[in-house]
């Protein structure tokens, strides 16, 4: 019987990880970290001759996820890539694209989390020459205000998370149809906060800010009820996914994963422990006498104003030099978050 496995990804380290000062940086990139990362990934889980049973890849449409998802299967996806013929030989991948997949975008509204246009999306990605599928983008899907499809509020993000399971599923049973006899991996790249929502897994959440999974961190899921046909009854309406027991393992932990009820007490232990740290409760979001500071209209740092500049001049100067100066805009970036903090402790010191 041919089986379905899903191996999630969180994106590599992005400019905004390097400090909640750069949170307000617009749809940031990859750090030249970043990539390293992406490619530590391919290295230890997606050698090029493993990477030819991957059926389909999809990734939430940011720079970050979709740069990620790139880097990490650029074998198989890149015809020009010394690998190419390794990681295609015998493919299993039936449209050599990413599929941007907007229901799986990040959960705030903050610039960091916030996507570009469909038309500058598609600028980037010629440039990039990433082969990406934009079709299921429209000029909403970077609209976060409370009441959308993409508002920050749980229930938003449940709705949204069930809905890309679906899509998954649904890809899934294609698949199968077409290609009975073969088993089906699907890859989707994503975010930190959204993959516990997608998941429905909530151990260790509050391990990381606002997050438990670390960047270009992988783990493999299986459909707990299977793959139904698209015509067939359909019992499981959430598609729910379980954790397989050797992914578990492979990060340390024994058993399979806590059951649904458990994952609810889990649920609200970690909206506990992201209010304690400063994170606003998602349940919370625009509830009435709830206070909910929206980060549609933070201000950016001094920080954040000079990386655009330097990302701006960056991009002026051409493809040649944007690996030397996206490592000296790296540089400055952490020089300019130590500094900042420097200043935080002596503000908080002399008052």
């Amino acid at each position: 019987m041919p089986s379905v496995t899903v191996h999630l990804i969180r994106h590599a380290q992005g400019f905004h990880n390097l400090g909640v000062e750069f949170h307000s940086l617009t749809d940031p990139r990859l750090t030249p970290l970043g990539q390293s990362q992406c490619l530590d990934l391919q290295k230890a889980h997606f050698p090029p001759t493993s990477q030819r049973r991957i059926s389909l890849i999809a990734a939430s449409p940011l720079n970050r996820t979709l740069h990620t998802a790139f880097i990490t299967f650029q074998p198989l996806l890149d015809s020009t890539h010394p690998d190419h013929a390794e990681a295609s030989q015998g493919s299993k991948l039936r449209k050599p694209e990413i599929f941007a997949l907007p229901d799986a975008q990040e959960t705030s509204d903050f610039p960091c989390d916030t996507g570009s246009a469909p038309n500058t999306l598609a600028e980037v990605v010629k440039e990039q020459k990433w082969p990406v599928d934009l079709s299921l983008l429209n000029e909403q899907w970077t609209n976060k205000a409370l009441g959308t499809r993409y508002s920050p509020n749980a229930n938003a993000i449940k709705a949204r998370a069930k809905t890309a399971r679906t899509w998954l599923r649904e890809k899934a049973a294609e698949l199968l149809q077409q290609y009975p006899d073969e088993d089906v991996q699907l890859v989707l790249v994503t975010h930190g906060g959204y993959l516990h929502y997608f998941t429905d897994d909530w151990e260790d959440a509050t391990k990381g800010l606002g997050t438990g999974w670390d960047n270009c961190e992988t783990r493999a899921y299986v459909f707990e009820n299977g793959i139904v046909a698209p015509e067939g009854t359909d019992p499981d309406v959430d598609a729910r996914l379980v954790e397989t027991l050797d992914s578990r393992k492979r990060r340390g932990k024994q058993g399979p994963t806590l059951g649904w009820e458990d994952q609810r007490k889990w649920e609200e232990k970690t909206y506990e422990g992201w209010q304690k740290v400063g994170l606003q409760r998602p349940d919370e979001i625009g509830v009435e006498g709830k206070e909910w500071k929206s980060g549609l209209n933070v201000q950016k740092t001094e920080a954040a104003l000079k990386h655009e500049q330097q990302t701006s001049d960056q991009d002026a100067a051409g493809p040649g030099v944007r690996q030397v100066e996206s490592d000296n805009i790296a540089s400055d970036m952490a020089g300019e978050l130590q500094r900042e903090r420097r200043s935080s402790v002596t503000v908080r010191a002399q008052a």
